[in-house]
């Protein structure tokens, strides 16, 4: 923020590089918008190979230099037409199109947006956006513009529903901006909500079921729309309950104007082309003069031009949007879609036409079509139609993405790709792209031989599964990890079998007994279950090297560390998983790093006697992996390696958050409690059952649901636990396995506690949370690496 601030004060414009995108990408976008200056910082200065005539700053290496500089403003030579920010967009050519906007626009919005829907002085807003997305704009420079507090949420917060909600509550935020997708993640998360917060949605379309879920939640929820082109938001409406979403009015000095083909005005009702005019209107697409003028038009409607200017500039122009929409009878206007191929995908406008050309370049390919489609679990997803080309080798699915992935940013990589024979043709011999089969997302490609369920208890336990997975036709020897299941989606499932058939069964159970067949032998009473009472859980015992011992995240499960014991069984290591005890409810839970040591050396010690151990944690079990070694150490035994897979040390997150988790959960819980009834009934309920079902199930030794256990005890209390220790310096080689994006410091804290410097190893890929480092396709390059480490 602060750089924005200093860029925008000499009088230069700023154009965000995300470092999270494909480096060809970001070198395009350096080559076509002629940047003069990069800010950045060490640890991203050689991520981004520099044309020579570009001079790089780098923040937290220039300190001297930057300390010299004068304090006073300098004085620059800017009006409201000078321009304010590049932003790239997804182009239709397969080539991101700069966007143009100037100071004038911007300060239109912002002035806009301060009086509705609205922001004061007094209010906190959580800001949740990269800079790489336009909205961004409203988080960083509204709070400032009318002296209100902004809090910059780091992306491992915004992506991570617990992390997110605490930091609502702990920080006091009244407002907060955010993609439907978000929103949804909160509300799916079970968030009771806050009756003070100021809902702000946009990105996408929102939901009509979403919409009225989020207003139940919040004080006052809002739709906004608008095109970069025309400076974020163009329109808004307040969300009311029961009554149809629409996007409302036009926001201030803004003109819409529902159109047909021939540019003539639609009646109401009718739907036709949304144009938008007025000052929000962007300079245009840098270096694409003929694209301007064809989606910047001269308004047929301003009064005729006397002054004889022509310079793009004074003539009144309106921006096509390409959105299909149409007025009501209250003025109002509803968005129907739209009429090209641009689409929104989790807030990402993205042209699917860039994808295609991608796709296209593939020697396996002939044609690609590209759609963005609704999936069982309700959000939009991209699907790749593709027919191959004659006498090419055969490829699949997955080498179709992952050739996706190199060039494109992740949110623009096909979910499904389905091979045609022949593409669907028009009469005229185009291809009909409203004739793509729909895809089957119930299908799953698997090797076993479909066996049908043969008693009652695996008719309902294939049943459960078909529901909740949203995959159709299971059989009881279908292995449930090659099923594609995140494990969210895995714990809601388990605690609907716990409910369905008054029984705890343990996630962990899954690695021994992946399929319905062995789960309902054990639910049945028949099947061994004896390991999943333990800490210690096999997910893979084969193998003759030196198993790997990994620990628990602050949610206390495993179930995230199984395809990277899928890639280290490969190498011939054994893998198994610590979960915490007292999960399920039979024994007491451990509330110190000590404690879980303790506890899980012996554990250890069942399956491997003696040393040299390799012990490694995921997130916060990075902490307890970290004191495990310290305790061997100090029983005389070896240790080869220390694994943390994203897991820093406290003094690190104390560093990076200075209000600290712990205090963080201390301050929401003591919140709730003094806010009471009086001032949020609903909400204050909802939080005191659940602690009261939580606190009673503890205290009676009776097994939690799957999601309490993780959303609302095991989380809380693995913050008190590492903000209550400080590691020891161990003489111990370790590995630091980070992801890009999400933390700055490649040893995560870990070199003041160690004799050597810690190995190193980057998770290259966009990762809005810690937890996508254990899945596809980012855990591929921790198996790779630890695996070469150990060899």
């Amino acid at each position: 923020l602060v750089a924005l601030l200093a860029i925008l004060k000499c009088g230069a414009a700023y154009v965000p590089l995300d470092p999270s995108f494909p480096p060809d990408r970001l070198a395009l976008m350096v080559d076509d918008s002629e940047l003069r200056f990069q800010v950045t910082e060490s640890s991203l200065a050689n991520s981004l190979a520099l044309a020579e005539s570009v001079c790089q700053v780098v923040i937290d290496q220039d300190a001297t230099l930057i300390a010299s500089c004068s304090a006073h403003d300098p004085s620059v030579g800017t009006d409201s037409h000078s321009l304010m920010y590049v932003i790239y967009t997804s182009g239709s050519t397969g080539k991101p199109k700069g966007v143009m906007l100037e100071h004038r626009s911007v300060v239109n919005f912002l002035e806009s947006m301060a009086r509705q829907p609205g922001l004061t002085a007094n209010d906190r807003l959580l800001a949740v956006t990269t800079l790489s997305f336009d909205i961004a704009v409203l988080e960083l420079f509204l709070p400032l513009m009318v002296g209100a507090t902004v809090v910059v949420a780091p992306r491992s917060v915004a992506a991570d529903p617990i992390a997110l909600i605490n930091a609502i509550d702990v920080h006091d935020v009244t407002v907060m901006q955010a993609t439907p997708a978000t929103w949804r993640m909160l509300v799916e998360t079970d968030w009771p909500g806050r009756a003070s917060l100021t809902a702000l949605c946009g990105g996408e379309a929102l939901p009509q079921t979403l919409a009225e879920s989020l207003s139940a939640r919040v004080g006052t929820a809002w739709n906004m729309y608008g095109p970069t082109e025309t400076t974020i938001w163009s329109t808004l409406q307040r969300i009311v309950p029961h009554a149809p979403v629409s996007i409302g009015r036009a926001i201030a000095n803004t003109t819409l104007y529902v159109l047909d083909h021939t540019l003539a005005p639609v009646p109401i009702g009718v739907a036709g082309e949304l144009f938008i005019g007025g000052d929000g209107l962007a300079r245009g697409y840098l270096g694409l003069p003929e694209m301007t003028r064809e989606r910047f038009i001269p308004d047929p409607f301003a009064p005729a031009n006397t002054s004889g200017a022509d310079n793009g500039i004074d003539i009144p122009r309106l921006y096509r949007t390409g959105d299909l929409v149409r007025y009501r009878a209250d003025s109002r206007i509803e968005f129907i879609g739209r009429i090209d191929q641009q689409v929104k995908v989790r807030g990402f406008r993205i042209e699917l036409g860039e994808i295609e050309t991608v796709l296209g370049r593939h020697p396996a390919v002939e044609e690609a079509i590209v759609l963005a489609r609704p999936d069982p679990f309700g959000d939009t997803r991209l699907v790749a139609y593709v027919t191959r080309r004659a006498g090419s080798a055969a490829t699949s699915s997955s080498d179709l993405r992952a050739a996706t992935r190199e060039t494109l940013p992740h949110y623009m990589v096909p979910s499904l790709v389905v091979f045609l024979t022949n593409m669907p043709r028009t009469p005229n011999g185009k291809t009909n792209r409203n004739a793509m089969p729909e895809p089957n997302w119930t299908h799953v490609e698997r090797d076993t031989e479909f066996v049908a369920p043969r008693d009652a208890t695996e008719r309902r336990m294939c049943a459960l599964w078909e529901e909740h997975l949203k995959i159709d036709r299971i059989g009881i020897r279908d292995d449930f990890f090659e099923l594609g299941v995140e494990s969210i989606v895995a714990a809601r499932l388990f605690a609907k079998i716990e409910d369905a058939f008054s029984a705890t069964l343990p996630v962990g159970t899954v690695f021994a007994n992946p399929t319905v067949e062995m789960l309902s032998l054990i639910v049945n009473g028949h099947g061994s279950s004896t390991q999943t009472w333990k800490s210690l859980v096999p997910i893979h015992t084969d193998g003759d090297r030196r198993p790997i011992f990994a620990v628990h995240g602050g949610a206390g499960t495993i179930l995230l560390f199984g395809e990277l014991a899928r890639r280290i069984a490969r190498a011939n290591r054994p893998f198994y998983g610590l979960q915490a005890q007292g999960l399920y409810g039979i024994d007491p839970v451990h509330t110190s790093v000590q404690a879980m040591a303790a506890a899980y050396i012996p554990q250890i010690q069942s399956i491997q006697p003696h040393g040299p151990y390799i012990v490694a944690g995921y997130c916060y079990g990075a902490i307890v992996a970290h004191e495990i070694a310290n305790q061997l150490l100090s029983s005389g035994e070896t240790v080869e390696l220390v694994g943390s897979f994203n897991g820093p040390t406290p003094a690190y997150i104390h560093r990076h958050d200075p209000g600290g988790l712990l205090d963080q959960a201390e301050y929401a819980a003591s919140k709730r409690e003094a806010l009471g009834i009086a001032a949020r009934a609903r909400n204050a309920i909802h939080y005191r059952v659940r602690n009261l079902q939580l606190r009673g199930a503890i205290a009676l030794n009776r097994p939690l649901p799957e999601v309490m256990r993780e959303n609302y005890f095991f989380q809380r209390l693995s913050i008190r636990a590492q903000f209550r220790f400080e590691p020891t310096r161990i003489n111990v080689p370790m590995a630091t396995f980070y992801a890009q994006g999400l933390y700055e410091e490649p040893d995560l804290g870990w070199n003041e506690y160690l004799a050597e410097p810690a190995h190193t190893f980057e998770v290259a890929g966009l990762q809005q949370r810690a937890r996508q480092t254990m899945t596809e396709p980012t855990v591929g390059s921790v198996a790779d690496n630890l695996i070469a480490l150990l060899d």
